[in-house]
Order: C-alpha cells, then sequence, then structure tokens
C-alpha cells in the first residue's frame, strides 16, 4: 500500500479535482438555464417588464404577490447557480495547473535517457585510430 502523496496518488488527486470541477461547473449551468426559464415564465417579471401600470383586483394582488416572491428565489437561485459555475471552473483551473505542474517536476526529475544524452566520445568511429 502506497503512500497517497506519491506521484500516481497526487495525479488521481488532482485529476480528482478536475472532474469534480466539471461536475459543479455542468451543475451550476444546468441550474442556471432552470433558474433564468424560471424567471422568463414569472407572471411578476412578466408584469415589470411591460412597464405598464395595473390596478388588480385583490385576488390578483395576492397571485402577484406569491409570484414575486417566486421570483425573488429564482433571482437567488441563479446568483447560487452561478457562484457553482464559477467555483466548478475555478476547481478545474486549479486542477489543470497543478497537474500540469506536477507532471514538469516529474518530467525533470527522471534521469536522462540515452536519446537525451551526449554520445560517448569513445564510441565515436571518426575519432579512434
Amino acid at each position: 500500500m502506497g503512500n497517497i502523496w506519491d506521484n500516481s496518488g497526487i495525479n488521481a488527486l488532482l485529476l480528482a479535482v478536475i472532474i469534480i470541477g466539471f461536475g459543479l461547473g455542468i451543475f451550476g449551468i444546468l441550474l442556471l438555464v432552470t433558474a433564468s426559464n424560471g424567471i422568463e415564465q414569472n407572471i411578476a417579471y412578466q408584469t415589470q417588464q411591460s412597464g405598464q401600470e395595473i390596478a388588480p383586483s385583490e385576488a390578483e394582488a395576492l397571485a402577484l404577490l406569491a409570484a414575486d416572491v417566486e421570483l425573488r428565489e429564482l433571482r437567488q437561485q441563479r446568483n447560487f447557480a452561478l457562484i457553482f459555475a464559477g467555483a466548478g471552473l475555478i476547481l478545474i483551473a486549479l486542477g489543470w495547473l497543478s497537474l500540469d505542474a506536477v507532471r514538469r517536476r516529474q518530467n525533470r526529475a527522471r534521469p536522462a535517457t540515452a536519446s537525451n544524452s551526449p554520445p560517448d566520445e569513445a564510441a565515436d568511429p571518426a575519432e579512434t585510430p
């Protein structure tokens, strides 16, 4: 059983952070679309956008009041959706940059292979007598 902080453990952890970021971003976008559609269909929002003055009866006024409360909740849900999507993007960026840094460090730590090392002078056939 290896240490979680070895190279494969760090890579797996950073990949998990990236996947969580994608999931959070997708969840935020879906929540944003749902809230935006609800706002567009809300009667109080439509009344506010029309800009017309209305003189509703008491029943219509109560219905508009309930629709206004729902509109406020939908706007709050839309704001939270933007926060979730932004947090997802931040997690993706941090995970990606960290994974890139870890892989760069791993590549530096590897010993030079035969193809990367300079040729041995004694093995050069042009210089041997």
